[in-house]
């Protein structure tokens, strides 16, 4: 879940970046991630995974909005896009609390 996250937090935020910019931020990814993903599998702890994924769809998803109100113009377009938006924001609410509660118990 970790890396999929990753390469779409990486794809929205170097967006028309460029290579130097896009080289930076997929160098920290990997140096916030791997340390998370090693303690993770070393510790046998879920709780810093839930939580490190959780903000990385939450970042995406801001970003993604931003993105959506830049760069496209056309209304119906947008409300299309935006209905999109809705739907994944709800279905991972859902994944995330439900996942959450089957860790804790």
């Amino acid at each position: 879940m970790l890396l999929a996250t990753s390469l779409i937090l990486h794809k929205v935020f170097t967006f028309d970046g460029s290579t130097t910019y896009r080289r930076n931020v997929a160098f920290d990814l990997l140096a916030t991630l791997i340390p998370i993903s090693v303690y993770h599998c070393v510790k046998d702890e879920i709780i810093l995974h839930v939580l490190a994924f959780r903000g990385m769809i939450v970042v995406v998803g801001t970003k993604t909005r931003k993105l959506v109100r830049l760069r496209i113009k056309e209304r119906d377009q947008k409300r299309r896009v935006g209905g999109l938006e809705k739907f994944g924001v709800r279905k991972c609410s859902t994944s995330l609390i439900s996942h959450y509660y089957d860790t804790l118990s």
